[in-house]
This record gives C-alpha cells, sequence and structure tokens, in this order.
C-alpha cells in the first residue's frame, strides 16, 4: 500500500516539476533555471518528455547540455 502511495506522489511531482520546466523554457527561454529544477527534484529528460509533448527535440537538446553544465 505505501509503495501506491510513493508512486502516486512521484507522479505528482514529476507533472508539477514538467509544468514548470515547460514554462520556464517556453515563456522565459531560461533553460538555467529549468535545468536546475530537474536536478534538484530528480527528473530526468526521459520523464519530462513521456510527461510533455510541448518541447521540441532543440529544447531537450538545450536543456540536456544545460543540465550537464551543471554537473
Amino acid at each position: 500500500m505505501k509503495k501506491d502511495y510513493y508512486n502516486a506522489a512521484r507522479r505528482l511531482t514529476i507533472n508539477e516539476v514538467s509544468h514548470q520546466v515547460v514554462f520556464l523554457i517556453i515563456n522565459r527561454n531560461d533553460y538555467k533555471e529549468a535545468a536546475r529544477a530537474m536536478v534538484e527534484n530528480n527528473l530526468s529528460i526521459e520523464e519530462l518528455s513521456e510527461n510533455t509533448m510541448k518541447l521540441t527535440s532543440r529544447h531537450l537538446a538545450k536543456l540536456t547540455d544545460e543540465i550537464l553544465s551543471l554537473k
């Protein structure tokens, strides 16, 4: 039962962070903050791309570069 709660909470977190990342990229063109939000919440590019269709492959490539520069 606890695992179900954890999975539901994780899905909610992924959803919230995905929306935040999309907003930062599309509306503010702020890849650095988007990358920081993803790293802080352990959100992978795969999870992000599965959760939204608003980001193009170019967006995802720039975001990946920014994430790698943070590490």
